[in-house]
Parts: C-alpha cells; sequence; structure tokens
C-alpha cells in the first residue's frame, strides 16, 4: 500500500520467536502531506490547524499478543516518537467490527454519551463511504459490547470523535474519525 511507503513503522518484535508480534503505521505532517485518512474523510480543516499531526495509521496485533503487553509496548514506543517530531495531534481511524447500522448509531450514542464527541472538526465521511441507513438506525443494544479496546483506550486518553463513521468495505467495519491533542491528554 503507498502509506507504507510514506511511514514510519512502529515493531514489536517478540524476541523469543523472532517474530513481529505487533506494528503501528505512523504517518506525521512533518514528513508527508498524504494520510490515510484522508480516503474516508474530508479533514482539510483539520489539516489546516497549526501544530504537527501524527496519523496512528494500521496498529495490529497478533491474536496470541492481545493481553495488553504488547499495546503497552506499542504505547511506550509512540510516546517517544510523539517527543521526538513534537506531535500536537494524534489522529486516525478507529474501526469498529460491523457493518450493521443499528449498531454503528449504538456506538456513535455511547461516544456521545462519554462526551467524547467534537462536532468543531468538521470531518465527515466522503460520500462513497457513508453507511447507508445509518442517519434513520435506532441504536441497538450492547454498544459497550462493540466497542474495541483500543478505542476505549483513545477516549480515555482524552480523544475525541470527529464525525459520523465511514463504511469501510474492504475491511467490513465502519471507521470513526479519532483525534488526540496532545495538550489535553487525559
Amino acid at each position: 500500500e503507498k502509506y507504507d511507503l510514506l511511514a514510519d513503522h512502529l515493531v514489536i518484535v517478540d524476541k523469543s520467536t523472532q517474530r513481529i508480534v505487533g506494528t503501528y503505521r505512523l504517518l506525521c505532517s512533518a514528513y508527508t502531506h498524504e494520510f490515510y485518512s484522508q480516503s474516508e474523510f474530508q479533514i482539510d480543516d483539520f489539516l489546516k490547524r497549526p501544530g504537527t499531526k501524527l496519523e496512528l495509521s494500521r496498529a495490529c496485533i497478533h491474536r496470541d499478543y492481545r493481553k495488553g503487553l504488547v499495546m503497552t509496548l506499542l504505547w511506550r514506543g509512540l510516546v517517544e516518537y510523539v517527543r521526538e517530531v513534537g506531535a500536537t495531534y494524534l489522529f486516525g481511524c478507529a474501526s469498529v467490527k460491523t457493518v450493521q447500522p443499528s449498531e454503528a448509531k449504538a456506538v456513535a450514542r455511547l461516544i456521545e454519551e462519554k462526551g467524547s464527541l467534537c462536532g468543531d472538526l468538521r470531518a465527515k465521511p466522503h460520500s462513497s463511504f457513508l453507511l447507508p441507513g445509518f442517519d434513520d438506525a435506532e441504536p441497538s443494544s450492547g454498544a459497550q459490547d462493540l466497542l474495541p479496546s483500543l478505542l476505549g483506550a483513545y477516549l480515555r486518553a482524552g480523544a475525541k470523535i470527529a464525525s459520523r463513521p465511514a463504511l469501510d468495505r474492504a475491511f467490513r467495519c465502519v471507521d470513526f474519525f479519532t483525534v488526540l491533542d496532545m495538550r489535553e491528554l487525559a
């Protein structure tokens, strides 16, 4: 993918097996003006804000290592990278494994109830990424079960969700445009 060539990659290796068990693809505005989030969302207003922006693009942790340690190590590495580049904002697409409008609406409502919705960023999905039926959907139950741990971690850190979700057909999920202002880190 073209973004892999533009990015720095944070990698966690299990030294006992020499296997890569966790990665983060990082796209920094100090080095590029092309971001994965732009493929799904209109984010020009956000990108015009002063300060260095760091897209936490694709994160991946091997299924056998998802109990916390690898995520902690990725976050430690991320903190060092943030310091190195002087990032003001961390941003990206936070994925929720559903394409059902009622489930996406339930997650959006949960985010709003947590006080994590931020309308002033004016980011919205491109028309080809709109989730059909989202506006008219009645929220389903079980939103907390749908909230992935990574998105939950971002919200606990103080991240804001700037938009309605985008439908990511390739990965069969919805993505929420997520922004963390480092000056307001919880």
